[in-house]
């Protein structure tokens, strides 16, 4: 852990200061290529600074390509740093890296018009914060939507958040303590696990099948362990794109009130039928108030806002 050690300098960012410390160290191969880093909380603990800093350093070196992450195993350091990146434009190539729309979807000229409207209705006004929970026209709006996608609520539910990772981040705040059991499917979203890992929670798996995770398995496994949240994408599973049959999203949620715990669905592409034969959200089918309903909007509005939403029951 010697090389890892750093002095802090109070003026200035510490996740910024750490980020730059450790990639110098793979860049000069102090770090050598596919090297384990250190888990999180060890390093965090070692640097003095709280698990969520470590987090986002190394998300920010694994977006910038100095490490990549293997689930269950650690982050290692990568020699993507030598590959200089080129932007490759060729026609009819598609990308599936980013999952990004194609930027020639998008309605320009409406923006500006919108944009324009705005400012001329509203006037400075528009740059001022809105309300904690966002702006209520857009929250009722969200509601009539969602509505239209059978989720009953109303804008009073609703919580307007920048994205999917935040909003798992304030789920997992009000929710998660040291020690609690969270489920997950196997393999899932490596963000959000970093972030329960962040809080302190114990991770368990269940499989994935064709039509949706194991229920059998999550069955065994409800029977021994009681977790207070289970997280999930039942369409277009990130990274299997696998959606759960209509009989695993009744299943889950009668589950849930068996057993007495939560779910946090993360639905980022569900509004896509693609070849589903049931995309419906998994809050749809709660009738229990069991769900958390975590919605973004990047794949069907613009990935630059960064809009989504969390709705969460109320008491």
């Amino acid at each position: 852990m010697d090389k890892y050690k750093l002095e802090l300098n109070k003026g200035s960012s510490k996740y910024l200061q750490i980020y730059n410390f450790i990639k110098q160290l793979i860049i000069s191969n102090e770090i050598k290529e596919h090297e384990k880093l250190p888990p999180i909380r060890k390093l965090a603990d070692y640097m003095g600074v709280n698990n969520a800093t470590i987090v986002k350093v190394y998300e920010l070196l694994e977006n910038e390509g100095y490490v990549y992450k293997i689930v269950g195993s650690g982050t290692f350091a990568s020699n993507m740093k030598l590959k200089k990146k080129k932007s490759v434009k060729r026609e009819g190539l598609i990308h599936f890296d980013s999952g990004n729309p194609s930027a020639d979807m998008f309605p320009i000229e409406d923006y500006k018009k919108a944009i324009n409207m705005a400012l001329e209705r509203d006037g400075s006004t528009i740059f001022d914060y809105d309300e904690g929970k966002g702006s209520k026209e857009l929250r009722e709006e969200i509601s009539k939507y969602l509505r239209e996608r059978q989720i009953n609520t109303d804008k009073e539910n609703i919580q307007i958040i920048s994205g999917a990772q935040q909003g798992i981040d304030i789920v997992c705040k009000g929710l998660i303590n040291y020690s609690d059991v969270v489920f997950v499917e196997e393999p899932t979203y490596n963000g959000a696990l970093e972030v329960f890992k962040s809080r302190g929670a114990k991770v368990i798996s269940i499989p994935m099948l064709d039509d949706g995770i194991d229920i059998g398995i999550l069955k065994l496994k409800l029977e021994k362990i009681k977790p207070k949240l289970m997280y999930v994408m039942p369409n277009f599973q990130n990274p299997t794109g696998i959606s759960y049959s209509a009989y695993k999203k009744r299943k889950l949620i009668e589950l849930s009130e068996e057993y007495d715990f939560y779910i946090l669905e993360d639905d980022f592409i569900s509004d896509f039928p693609f070849d589903s034969e049931d995309n419906r959200p998994l809050k749809s089918y709660d009738n229990n108030d069991r769900v958390i309903y975590i919605k973004s909007f990047s794949k069907i509005l613009m990935p630059g806002l960064r809009i989504g939403i969390v709705e969460i029951p109320m008491e």
